[in-house]
């Protein structure tokens, strides 16, 4: 359900809406994210793979456990 709502938002923030219809235009509201190079790719790759790693240090802690800012480990900051 959040993914059609964020989809929804994506849309009509690109494409705007007829009357009360979404308006889908396939040169406006597809294939619009920013492109990124190569070097960032990787750069937010060992991010994600060092966020994993650290997550694997508490397999006891639930998702909602290890990303409660009250809570969250110092390595997930």
């Amino acid at each position: 359900m959040l993914n059609l709502k964020i989809h929804n938002q994506w849309v009509i923030r690109t494409s705007g809406k007829l009357e009360v219809k979404i308006r889908y235009a396939s040169t406006i509201c597809y294939n619009t994210f920013p492109t990124i190079s190569n070097q960032r790719k990787e750069e937010l790759t060992q991010c994600t793979f060092r966020i994993l790693e650290e997550r694997e240090k508490h397999p006891e802690k639930t998702l909602a456990q290890l990303y409660n800012p009250d809570k969250m480990p110092e390595g997930l900051k």
